[in-house]
């Protein structure tokens, strides 16, 4: 887009916007004739809506940015190109980050932008001979090793009081776990979206599904290479168009925004429920630190990870830019 249409852009954005608490006075301080190039990586799952929402109402460029939108099909993947080089910031789930610390490949946090309690289920087979949770003792469990759904499972499969020893896990990729429980070669998986939905359609009366809300909570933030060499401006007006699309997400067009974004995703419209992007999701939280030392002690406690480096869950954060967008939204004890 050339600077005209640019600045066309930016002035419907600034009177449509106007009218959200607090985009008024992040627009103004964005320069739409001088944007700064950033590659952003992005999983196709509902933790990301806001990214999406932010893609599609210009938010990018109308805080001085021209973001390479490049998409994959989850954060751990997204986390591995982060790590690799191809993108600059990518949106990162919890467990990635702490199994590459712990591997001694941190990232560096500077923004939490959704978090759900329910992002994640146990899918079954009823013709496996499974009604109950109970029912999984002796079954073919299926996972991506290494994710958020990995310790979810591990996690429900404690509360049913069910060991490792009695069941059989099946690790492969979220897509072939998905085929193989649609197939039969597996009688169970933890799973998230879209997957879920692909799942279900398929499946029918035959699936069972055991949600356990509350259990884990997963997190979407925004990391950076710990060597990264992109000015800090960058991760400045990356935060204020996330803050805006949350104030969006949040307002009177919620609802479309929610139907857009889950569009996008793939997934169905009730997969990015209002409670992921509630005000003030995007932050910096104590419960954070919380989340990655149990993971870690979880980790460390099976075995997953090859001579594991020291953790130290608050050195994987960078407060800095957050405070300088609205301190009010870091609340991590310091």
């Amino acid at each position: 887009m050339n600077a005209a249409g640019r600045r066309v852009v930016c002035l419907v954005l600034t009177v449509s916007l106007a009218v959200i608490p607090g985009c008024a006075r992040t627009m103004g301080e964005a320069r739409s004739d001088d944007l700064i190039p950033l590659r952003l990586g992005v999983g196709r799952e509902p933790l990301s809506a806001l990214a999406y929402v932010a893609r599609d109402e210009g938010l990018f460029e109308a805080n001085g940015l021209d973001v390479d939108f490049v998409e994959y099909e989850g954060a751990q993947t997204a986390h591995e190109r982060l790590l690799a080089g191809e993108v600059d910031v990518a949106l990162c789930t919890d467990t990635p980050i702490v199994l590459g610390a712990l591997a001694g490949k941190p990232v560096t946090v500077f923004a939490t932008i959704a978090r759900d309690p329910n992002d994640l289920t146990i899918l079954a087979r009823r013709d496996a001979g499974i009604v109950r949770p109970s029912d999984l003792r002796g079954k073919r469990i299926g996972v991506q090793g290494g994710t958020a759904a990995s310790f979810f499972l591990d996690s429900f499969l404690t509360m049913q009081g069910i060991a490792h020893e009695e069941v059989m896990i099946e690790q492969a990729s979220h897509s072939e776990v998905a085929a193989a429980l649609i197939g039969g070669g597996i009688d169970a998986a933890a799973m998230r979206e879209p997957f879920d939905t692909q799942v279900a359609q398929a499946l029918g009366d035959n699936l069972v599904v055991f949600a356990e809300p509350g259990l884990y909570t997963k997190t979407a933030s925004l990391c950076v290479r710990t060597d990264s060499s992109v000015e800090q401006e960058a991760f400045v007006r990356l935060v204020r168009a996330f803050i805006q699309a949350e104030e969006l997400m949040t307002g009177d067009r919620a609802e479309k925004l929610h139907a857009a974004a889950a569009e996008a995703i793939g997934v169905n419209g009730g997969a990015v429920v209002p409670a992921v992007y509630a005000p003030g999701s995007v932050s910096l939280r104590q419960a954070l630190l919380l989340n990655f030392e149990d993971q870690a002690r979880w980790a460390i406690l099976h075995d997953l990870v090859a001579d594991p480096q020291q953790f130290d869950s608050l050195a994987l954060l960078d407060t800095t830019v957050l405070d300088a967008v609205d301190a009010e939204r870091v609340s991590v004890i310091r």
